[in-house]
């Protein structure tokens, strides 16, 4: 059997994969690819000591959130994201929303205690390849309210990002570099041991490097209170 498609799945909790996963002093993140079939690719700073982590993501409850749709595609993040949406639109209208990154860091919705990003797509589109994502874009958005610099309220609106068509016409994307500098943190910021990061959402086509892995099965995932979930790890070979 192939090694490279071969899943290792565990019961894991939230600090045993903070513990394992999360950026520290050496483990820092490059970049993190997620796309609407269950694929998650994490590449660190220095690949030669921390291989590519590749999460397979599930359809799993978005109970507590704003416009919750009941099942929703969602990855188990290995650090604590600062919350909100990030709002992808199409390239050609600055009015129609394809997609929605929803970050949810841990105790966000009481007694839902793992780090999560949730992947909503619209599902009015006819896709070449149906996503896990399709369930449909939430009926409402997160808005968070915080202080400014001078300890004022604020209300964070939605961040919006725009697709980018490849021009096969096969691959829609975004890329998303949070940042801490704003008058309040991004949604999907960590600590990144002060080492700049970024993320690449695939609306339509497959994380490079993850066409040798079959798209999960939309089976359900099932959070829990203690923070145990099921997911899957793998770390793909590089070519």
């Amino acid at each position: 059997m192939n090694p490279k498609t071969l899943p290792v799945v565990a019961f894991v909790t939230c600090m045993l994969v903070a513990t394992v996963c999360s950026p520290g002093s050496v483990l820092t993140i490059k970049q993190i690819d997620v796309d609407e079939y269950g694929h998650m690719l994490i590449q660190y700073q220095n690949p030669n000591a921390n291989p590519d982590l590749l999460i397979t993501g599930a359809l799993a409850s978005d109970a507590g959130l704003p416009g919750a749709k009941g099942l929703a595609l969602t990855y188990i993040l290995p650090f604590t994201p600062s919350p909100g949406d990030v709002v992808m639109r199409e390239k050609q209208s600055d009015s129609t929303v394809s997609d929605v990154l929803r970050f949810v860091p841990a105790g966000y919705v009481n007694g839902v205690n793992v780090n999560r990003v949730i992947f909503y797509s619209d599902n009015g589109d006819v896709d070449l390849l149906p996503g896990l994502a399709d369930t449909g874009l939430p009926d409402s958005l997160i808005s968070i309210v915080g202080t400014d610099k001078h300890g004022d309220p604020i209300t964070v609106s939605p961040m919006i990002q725009q697709e980018d068509a490849s021009e096969n016409g096969n691959e829609s994307k975004a890329v998303w570099t949070p940042s801490d500098n704003n008058a309040a943190v991004d949604p999907g910021f960590f600590d990144n041991g002060g080492q700049p990061f970024k993320y690449t959402f695939y609306s339509e086509g497959l994380v490079p490097g993850t066409d040798g892995f079959n798209t999960p099965e939309p089976v359900t995932m099932t959070l829990l209170a203690t923070g145990a979930v099921a997911v899957v790890f793998r770390r793909p070979r590089r070519a």
